[in-house]
């Protein structure tokens, strides 16, 4: 995705123009009540006709989204995050708490007055308009930024953001046309147009395929740091939120588990919970603490010897060897049997399932030959393990 420099500089301008007509945009450094505040924030779903229970979605959330920051909202199905995505728009009624901008109680405030941009996983362009008449939707009326009275302005509008995701020349396509990839890039182009305050997104690559998806993540955080936009954005997928997000939420139940930078999160998950979430597999008891044991922690010994029906690692991948059963767990190793692999290109995952500890991922080579059942003697890289709390 191609990110110009005379489309910088063209926003840069416009930017200049909205704070002097009093844009509700926040500009330079963070104060105490500059950009996105939640607090205290519950969301309760009241009985409906058929007799359903009162549903508690959102639990006391309380949380910062800082000017030009992009705050990830990360949980299972269920967690709540939508939900509270949802009340930050305007969409679903608040139970408890508050929601402001700048320091601005938002209670009453409705959605089309809060200058915020929404942005969901289908994208919701409408069919009957081509890709600049999407995008120029936003561009009129009293919601549209300063500068954007003329149809050459907005024209220029259109085409800057179309440059800006991608899609130069695509302005005069129906967007019945179009592929997912490129639908979404124009339901991004179109919540960008009237450079909102805050973009909401919920899960808009979660639609798309598993390639693609990881693609346009990283040009999705391009896109949003280009533009300096302050983002809350919905998201199942750790890779997804690692990829797009500067700090990232835990949702769980309808509350927060844990908010950090990426890497933070990673290395210092606070509970068993938060890391087992991220992909933590195995958990060692340690004095006062757990220690969490990522995928790939462990390795396949090399140059030992096994047993009858273990397996010995080469550079070529894994052959079965005979031998005699050994007691080096005691020495930091492990023995297990294999109970799955799979190919991953450039190395083979081999599932063991180590006593007392549970089922793990190992990574071995491309040319991995053992089977289901075969014994194999393990090594734990303590740099890719982490102590939880």
């Amino acid at each position: 995705m191609t990110v110009m420099a005379a489309t910088s500089a063209g926003r840069a301008e416009r930017a200049g123009h909205a704070r002097s007509a009093g844009s509700a945009r926040p500009t330079g450094p963070a104060g105490s009540n500059a950009g996105l505040s939640i607090e205290g924030v519950s969301v309760v779903y009241e009985p409906d006709a058929r007799g359903a229970q009162a549903t508690t979605a959102v639990r006391a959330v309380s949380l910062d989204v800082l000017p030009g920051q992009i705050m990830a909202l990360l949980g299972a199905s269920g967690c709540g995050k939508s939900s509270l995505l949802r009340a930050v728009a305007g969409i679903e009624p608040l139970a408890a708490g508050a929601v402001s901008w700048d320091g601005r109680d938002l209670a009453g405030v409705p959605i089309h007055r809060r200058g915020f941009g929404l942005m969901f996983q289908d994208g919701q362009l409408f069919p009957h308009r081509t890709v600049a008449g999407n995008i120029a939707y936003g561009l009129r009326g009293p919601s549209a930024p300063a500068g954007m009275t003329t149809k050459a302005a907005r024209t220029a509008r259109v085409m800057e953001l179309l440059d800006l995701v991608g899609l130069a020349g695509y302005h005069d396509r129906p967007v019945t046309t179009l592929s997912g990839g490129e639908t979404q890039r124009v339901a991004l182009a179109r919540c960008l147009a009237p450079e909102p305050a805050l973009l909401l997104l919920d899960e808009p690559l979660s639609a798309l395929d598993r390639s693609l998806r990881e693609r346009l993540a990283g040009e999705l955080r391009d896109v949003l740091l280009a533009t300096g936009t302050t983002a809350l954005f919905v998201t199942h997928d750790h890779d997804e939120a690692f990829t797009v997000a500067d700090r990232v939420a835990i949702m769980s139940g309808g509350s927060l588990l844990q908010v950090g930078a990426p890497a933070e999160l990673w290395r210092h998950p606070v509970s068993e919970e938060v890391a087992r979430f991220l992909g933590y597999e195995a958990f060692l008891p340690m004095e006062g603490a757990v220690r969490a044991v990522a995928p790939g922690a462990f390795a396949i010994l090399e140059n030992d010897s096994a047993g009858p029906g273990e397996l010995h690692a080469s550079s070529s991948g894994v052959s079965s060897v005979g031998g005699a059963d050994r007691p080096e767990a005691a020495a930091g190793r492990w023995v297990g049997v294999v109970v799955g692999s799979a190919f991953r290109k450039s190395h083979t995952e081999v599932l063991v399932d180590v006593q007392d500890l549970g089922v793990v991922t190992v990574h071995a080579g491309p040319m991995f030959g053992g089977v289901h059942g075969d014994v194999v003697r393990l090594r734990l890289d303590d740099g890719r393990t982490t102590t939880v709390g």
